[in-house]
């Protein structure tokens, strides 16, 4: 199957708005969560979204960061650099991966319901893939803290493993 250039394709397959026939817009997309702000339905047709990427391309970008994030992670680990930090910047680097991970985990829940509410369709579409892309940086920002052994495990934790 040949791939088609992104710009061939791209705004064909993200505007897929229609017209409902057997139920109200307002059921469809409750106020309490699409939060149209009194724009009507019809407007919502014409937003374009600013940043655009299709599931192809974030793949291949995701596949590229992440080597990158685990190439460093693995120089590091051999390198010994986190054993011979001061423990203030242990601390400071746990704390960092607790701090952002807790944002993206919840980003992500945010980016579901902009993809089934969203007014626009070109709104919807790539939604489901920056989710993906928030539970990645998740996850990612969690890897290190969980399977380097040389950190400090609270209580809590080693509970939860058993």
């Amino acid at each position: 199957m040949p791939k088609l250039d992104r710009s061939e394709w791209y705004d064909l397959a993200r505007d897929m708005n229609w017209q409902f026939k057997y139920v109200r817009d307002t059921e469809v997309f409750p106020e309490a969560l699409s939060e149209s702000k009194g724009i009507p339905p019809k407007a919502w047709w014409n937003w374009d979204e600013p940043y655009k990427i299709s599931y192809r391309d974030y793949v291949k970008n995701q596949a590229e960061k992440e080597s990158g994030v685990y190439t460093v992670r693995s120089a590091l680990a051999r390198s010994g650099f986190f054993e011979n930090l001061d423990p203030g910047w242990k601390a400071a680097i746990i704390a960092h991966y607790g701090v952002f991970a807790m944002p993206e985990y919840l980003a992500a829940f945010g980016e579901a319901r902009m993809g089934r509410f969203g007014r626009a369709a070109a709104w919807r579409i790539p939604l489901p893939v920056r989710q993906s892309a928030n539970s990645c940086h998740c996850s990612v920002a969690g890897y290190d803290p969980e399977t380097r052994p040389s950190l400090p495990v609270s209580s809590r934790a080693r509970a939860l493993r058993r």
